[in-house]
This record gives C-alpha cells, sequence and structure tokens, in this order.
C-alpha cells in the first residue's frame, strides 16, 4: 500500500491531503491565523456560574464565552488554581514535583464550590467552536508528544488499549516508572509500541520543556490571551502520520517544507528523505489529481463503483446516509440477497472513508439495503466495527436494527469539514437567485454605462460556476448584451459577495 501526505498553502489556507493507494482519505484545513485549535493553552476569565448546568462559562477571546463543566475540573482542581496563584503573586515556577496539594474535589460537588466569577484560570481547549457553540474547556491538561502524552498534577501512566500484548505493557510501564517525575502522569500512545527507550525518554523530556514553556510565559500572560499553542495541525498530522509507513511527504510551499522537514529531521530522523519540496508550475492538488477527487467526494451523492451511491443529508441532529442501489447489475448466478449485501459492504467501506474525509462527528444513521440473511448483517457489522476502530477519534457502532438501519457515534472536537463543490456551489446560487441579482447589475452597467471595461470579482468557486462550459453564463451574457464582462476570482470575497470594478481599478458603488 502507497501512503502519501499532499500539503498546500494556495488560497491562502493550508491544506493537507492524506492518500492511500492514490486515493484521498483524509483532508484537513488550517488557516495560518487560525485560533482555538484543541490542545492550545488560554488564560481565561470566569465570566459566570451556571449552578443549573453546574458549569461556567469563561472569556477566551472568542465571539462566544467558552464553556467549562464541574466534570471537567478533574480532581486536583484546587491544586492547579493554587499553582497558579503561586506562580503569578511569587513571579516564580513552583516545582511541582514538591508541591503540597490540596484536598480533591468533591465528584458530587457544585462549580461555586471551586470556582469564583471573574477570577483568571489558565484553561485547555478540548473542543473547538462547532455551531452556534464557543469552545469547550477543560483544566485535565494534557501535552502530547509523538510517544507519550504528559498529564501534570497526576501520577498514574496509562497505556493505550490498543497495545494488547500484556509482556508489552508491562515492559513499557517498568521502563517508564522509574524516569516518571512525581506529580506528572503519563499516558503511553500506541506508537510507542516499537519504540526504543531511548525515543520515550526523549520524547518525555520535550514534553516537559513545553510543560517549563507554558508555566514561564503565563508568569506574564495578559487576561484573555493564547498562553501556548499546540503544535499546528500540519505538524500534528506529520507527527501521527509517521508511525504509519509513508512514502512522500509533497509540500508547496519552501517555508513549510523547511519547518516540516526540520521536525521529521527532529523527531525521526530516517524519514527525513520522504520530504519533498514540489516546484512544479501546475498547482500541486491538481498534479496530483486531489482537487477531482475533492470534487466528486464531498457532494450530496457520491457515487460507487458497482453503479451504486450514497446519500448524505446533514440535519441539526445527526448525519443519515442512504445507500441506493442505483443502476447495479446482478451478476452472474448471483441471488438477489448476494447483490444486495456485495452492494452494502462496498457502501460500507466508502462511508467509512466518508466518515474519515468529512470528519463526521455525533449520530450517523446508514439506511442501508435490506438484508434478510443474518450472517449477512452479522457480516457487515463486523467490518464496520472493525474500520472504525482504527480512526483516532472514538467510535461506537450499535448492529443493524430490523429495519435495516445503522447507528454509529463517533467524537466529536472540531467542526466537520465542508467543501464546496460544483454541485453544491450550483445548488446554493440558484436558490438564492443569485444569479439574477448579479445579472440586474450587468444589464444596467454594460447597458447604461459608456465604460466598456467593467470587471467583475468573485469567490473562485463561484467563478468557476459563472465560466464553466461552452455556453457558460459568462458568455450567454455576451451574446446578450454584445459586451463582454470580464470574470476576476477574488479570495477575499466570500462565496455569495461580488463586486464590480470599473477600468481604472475603482470599485463600483450601487447606492443613490
Amino acid at each position: 500500500m502507497s501512503n502519501e501526505i499532499f500539503i498546500t498553502t494556495a488560497d491562502k489556507i493550508v491544506q493537507i491531503a492524506v492518500l492511500e493507494n492514490k486515493k484521498l482519505v483524509e483532508l484537513h484545513q488550517e488557516r495560518p491565523d487560525g485560533h482555538f485549535s484543541v490542545g492550545d493553552l488560554y488564560l481565561a476569565k470566569i465570566k459566570r456560574l451556571k449552578t443549573d448546568l453546574n458549569g461556567a462559562f469563561l472569556d477566551v477571546g472568542y465571539e462566544r464565552d467558552a464553556f467549562l463543566h464541574y466534570t471537567d475540573l478533574g480532581p486536583n482542581a484546587k491544586t492547579i488554581i493554587k499553582f497558579f496563584h503561586t506562580l503569578r503573586n511569587e513571579k516564580r515556577i513552583p516545582d511541582l514535583a514538591t508541591f503540597e496539594f490540596e484536598p480533591e474535589i468533591d465528584v458530587k460537588g457544585g462549580i461555586s464550590d471551586v470556582l469564583h466569577k471573574e477570577t483568571l484560570l489558565p484553561v485547555q481547549i478540548d473542543k473547538e467552536p462547532i455551531g452556534n457553540k464557543g469552545p469547550r474547556l477543560t483544566l485535565n491538561y494534557s501535552l502530547a508528544g509523538r510517544f507519550l502524552v504528559l498529564v501534570p498534577f497526576t501520577n498514574t501512566v496509562s497505556i493505550s488499549k490498543k497495545i494488547k500484548e500484556f509482556a508489552t505493557r508491562k515492559k513499557i510501564k517498568q521502563s517508564l516508572t522509574p524516569i516518571r517525575p512525581n506529580n506528572f502522569g503519563i499516558i503511553v500512545r500506541t506508537a510507542a509500541m516499537d519504540a526504543e527507550m531511548s525515543d520515550l525518554q526523549r520524547d518525555l523530556k520535550d514534553l516537559l520543556k513545553r510543560w517549563n514553556t507554558f508555566c514561564e510565559k503565563l508568569i506574564e500572560a495578559p487576561p484573555v490571551s493564547r498562553v501556548m499553542n499546540e503544535m499546528s495541525r500540519t505538524l500534528t498530522l506529520v507527527r501521527d502520520m509517521l508511525n504509519v509507513n509513508y512514502d512522500a511527504i509533497v509540500v508547496d510551499s519552501k517555508e513549510y517544507y523547511d519547518e516540516i522537514r526540520e521536525y521529521v529531521r527532529r523527531i525521526s530522523p530516517e524519514q527525513e528523505g520522504i520530504v519533498k519540496h514540489y516546484r512544479g508550475q501546475e498547482k500541486l492538488f491538481d498534479y496530483a489529481g486531489i482537487y477531482k477527487q475533492i470534487q466528486a467526494s464531498f457532494g450530496k451523492q457520491v457515487d460507487l463503483s458497482n453503479g451504486g451511491y450514497l446519500i448524505i443529508e446533514h440535519t441539526e441532529a445527526m448525519h443519515v446516509i442512504d445507500v441506493n442501489s442505483g443502476k447495479t447489475q446482478l451478476k452472474g448466478d448471483t441471488t438477489l440477497a448476494e447483490n444486495a449485501f456485495a452492494m452494502n459492504m462496498e457502501a460500507a467501506a466508502e462511508v467509512v472513508r466518508q466518515l474519515r474525509l468529512r470528519d463526521l462527528g455525533g449520530i450517523i444513521v446508514i439506511d442501508f439495503i435490506d438484508m434478510h440473511n443474518p450472517k449477512h448483517r452479522s457480516e457487515l457489522y463486523e467490518y464496520m466495527t472493525n474500520a472504525l476502530k482504527k480512526f483516532r477519534a472514538k467510535c461506537n457502532v450499535l448492529p443493524i436494527s430490523k429495519f435495516g438501519l445503522m447507528q454509529i457515534t463517533r467524537q466529536r472536537v472540531r467542526p466537520e469539514l465542508q467543501i464546496e463543490t460544483e454541485e453544491n456551489t450550483a445548488k446554493t446560487i440558484q436558490a438564492n437567485n443569485y444569479v439574477a441579482e448579479i445579472e440586474e447589475m450587468v444589464k444596467y452597467l454594460l447597458t447604461n454605462k459608456v465604460d466598456n471595461k467593467v470587471v467583475l470579482h468573485l469567490n473562485p468557486v463561484t467563478a468557476a460556476y459563472f465560466t464553466k462550459g461552452v455556453l457558460s453564463i459568462q458568455r450567454k451574457w455576451f451574446f446578450k448584451y454584445k459586451k463582454w464582462l470580464k470574470i476576476v476570482k477574488d479570495d477575499t470575497l466570500a462565496l455569495h459577495e461580488y463586486a464590480f470594478y470599473n477600468q481604472n481599478g475603482q470599485k463600483i458603488s450601487f447606492e443613490s
């Protein structure tokens, strides 16, 4: 199996595509100036306590207040607060290994027993803003490395459940216990299963250094500010993906290429050579055929190779995926039952890819083609269960109901990825009378203005819709008004925004 990562910085955002056997399986986006990522550490201000929710709303600088529930304080919340006050008041970092702990908080206690309004509190982003909700916060700090996760204010060594062999678990735990500093817990990641002891020691050393950096910055950090950010999503993804055998990490930006190559050299020197700098004239995602896969994979309808297709609907409470047989024909001596089973198995593989690709979370309901054979239903359930175990996000799968429905719950810590495809763009534009609105302006400018060189600026996706095909909307306007209207792609405009400019580059206003 070939595994590749392609990273492009085109269109003012960083896009990371993960390909397995040339097929797109993950797509991530990261804005260089993005905020409120999972793992980021903030100095927040407590705005109000909500005893009915047993939580508090805090200001972290987002448009909506972030939420911290009592259960996310952790048992040593009072110790954390005491540690923070000592650090800020004495302008020094207390030695956590010898720090005197406060009694643990009552598991059945209330938020007002621990927190007080208008005070400052160092928090970590547990979930990014999703929909109309602000970030979700936690006091259970964790700093993730390649092999280990450092958990301050605890004294436990936990090992990933995916490391199943008892002897391996025992060996790792015995190796880490002597080097673990007091009052620092450790979670051993799956990647540590084949790591050398020297790798684990180096990872632990780096994580302790990051914790000290966070504490140093906290001393003088202004209220309501990000004190330390988790590694960029790009480097985080590279870190986690290096545990699999990747053939290439291809980057089109010299700056990102240098950063990623240096990072790989530091954590996995033997893989430094897989980082490659793309210098071609064609856009990287076009060169690798990724844009075509994006357009084919993110629409409402996703076609299957056997003639069937998926319909993916998004509702307020859940995602619904309907499996349709389409034009599928019976093959050879197969029965209808066998054909339905084969169709469902291919659909299941694509559903797994779609969950991973779009990063769908929450409740997902899949309406498979009816199967009356219990063995077929059992095999499909077993396939989905095993396939979803490979996800980094936690998934739970329920057996297929008598109505042919399978329910999946998948952990959601970030907003799902939504890509505007030509299919979605066309429907959205038409639904909002967008074309008619712009044509009114075009008609006025081309028939009433002396200036013949009017330029229309559109979002790149929208511009593609207006210029696509031999009889494009742009060309139809030319035949209708006998004047050519130039259309320019403008990254600064949202999907439904537009702007007209005259031949001097001045924006044309339609206000009276």
